[in-house]
């Protein structure tokens, strides 16, 4: 049986993994990601300042909305491999608000070939970051929602996670290169889990390298993580197994932007978990090295 530690928006391998990406890894992962979002009111909170204006005077200027749709031949989070080929649907709302970026959203994982052939699920989270200067806070919630488990047994599948993160734009001290490394920590108190998660990449602009064409560019991503819980199997009425393990992974696309608001992209991603210990040594990752590829249709306003 897998080790299996709940699913995460926008750092999921496929965010972000998830919020991260995915990942993606797993937010984790949208045109305008958190932290293009946060980037964007800078200029409202770097200096220290929180002006009410969207508030006192609430106006579309202030929202941020972008939704995508993408195919992954598995969906892999956290280096455990819980579904073959899935359709992968995004969408997230934000508003500033006196310098804070408020969001909220929602994601899912639909196997092609049926619940049989791996895990359905459907996310929802809602947080809020706050930048100042190149540096940029974090934090928010996470439910998760496996409706198949609720099929099969009768019962409500479901985990629930905090989190709290922090990144940094190093475009101020590379020359223009921002490498956004960041470092998250989560806590799920339904499966008494713990998570470590940093993560570092880069947005290549191969496009204007090689012909001056900015339309075209190579997104790449690399994590860390520690991943260990005290009831692995949660409310769903297994025994309390608990399960710690070290996992990383890489992702490389292709993107090229159709227009501002369309983006598509392609590439492959590959994840690796090693040194698990289990109460119950029946309980492992499994496979513990996966390889896979995925394409997405992104969308923002």
């Amino acid at each position: 049986m897998l080790c299996i530690f709940g699913a995460l928006n926008g750092f999921r391998e496929s965010f972000p993994s998830k919020i991260l990406t995915n990942n993606t890894t797993k937010m984790k992962k949208t045109i305008i990601s958190l932290a293009a979002i946060a980037a964007s009111c800078a200029a409202y909170s770097q200096d220290g300042q929180f002006p009410l204006d969207s508030l006192k005077n609430p106006s579309v200027d202030y929202v941020s909305v972008s939704a995508s749709v993408g195919f992954e031949s598995a969906y892999v989070f956290r280096a455990e491999k819980l579904a073959n080929y899935s359709i992968q649907p995004e969408v997230e709302v934000g508003y500033t608000i006196a310098g804070f970026d408020l969001y909220g959203g929602a994601w899912a994982n639909t196997p092609l070939y049926g619940t049989d052939d791996g895990l359905q699920e459907i996310d929802f989270n809602a947080g809020a970051s706050y930048t100042y200067k190149s540096l940029r806070l974090d934090v928010g919630y996470l439910y998760y929602w496996y409706p198949s488990y609720d099929k099969a047994s009768g019962d409500l599948s479901r985990d629930m996670e905090v989190y709290v993160g922090i990144s940094l734009d190093t475009s101020a001290y590379l020359d223009g290169i921002n490498l956004n490394p960041s470092v998250y920590y989560f806590y799920n108190w339904i499966l008494e889990q713990q998570v470590v998660e940093a993560s570092i990449g880069y947005d290549t602009p191969v496009g204007s390298w090689l012909m001056g064409w900015e339309k075209l560019t190579m997104p790449a991503n690399v994590y860390f993580g520690y991943a260990t819980a005290g009831r692995k199997n949660g409310d769903t009425g297994g025994d309390d197994v608990g399960c710690t393990y070290w996992y990383w992974g890489a992702s490389i696309d292709v993107a090229y932007a159709i227009t501002e608001y369309c983006t598509l992209s392609a590439g492959a991603r590959y994840s690796q978990a090693f040194g698990n210990n289990a109460d119950d040594p029946s309980y492992q990752i499994n496979p513990r090295q996966n390889f896979w590829y995925g394409a997405k249709v992104s969308f923002g306003f």
